[in-house]
């Protein structure tokens, strides 16, 4: 192997550890064979899913030790408490969580939610359910097909038109 490809396939790894979605269609652009872009894609998603699962969990950890610590010295100048402010990203967590649920949480995070939001928002709802982390793998290994499948397909139909 030389520089270039050792290149472009850390590249395709780091693109599908964030976002999935791309990556396999990158890697067959890239030229990977079939196996090589089900491997790479595979790898990166699941070492993203690893990476910002454990990191959610310990964010979450820190955080809710802080503000747990925090003690308000002066309770007249506080800040008033008000309605809570919803984005769009919390409304459609929000509304996945109750629609779908953790099957709908772990089959949506690798292609429609982004890896790190969805293992974020999975290691913070569901980490006390030991089914979560496999069903993130699992959901991840089949999009990886999936995708790799869909990307050679279409790579052949743009080559025999």
């Amino acid at each position: 192997m030389d520089r270039a490809e050792i290149a472009k396939t850390i590249s395709i790894f780091l693109l599908s550890g964030v976002k999935l979605l791309f990556a396999p269609g990158a890697a067959t652009a890239a030229g990977f064979s079939f196996h090589k872009t089900l491997l790479v894609t595979s790898c990166g998603g699941c070492t993203g899913i690893l990476t910002f699962y454990y990191l959610g969990y310990y964010l979450t950890e820190q955080f809710s030790a802080l503000f747990s610590r925090m003690k308000i010295v002066n309770p007249d100048k506080a800040p008033r408490l008000g309605r809570r402010v919803f984005t769009r990203r919390k409304r459609f967590v929000i509304k996945v969580r109750r629609r779908f649920g953790m099957f709908g949480l772990a089959l949506l995070t690798p292609s429609v939610i982004s890896i790190p939001i969805g293992a974020v928002v999975s290691a913070r709802f569901y980490r006390q359910d030991k089914l979560m982390l496999p069903m993130l793998l699992i959901s991840t290994v089949l999009w990886c097909f999936v995708l790799t499948l869909f990307s050679l397909y279409i790579k052949q139909i743009i080559l025999d038109f």
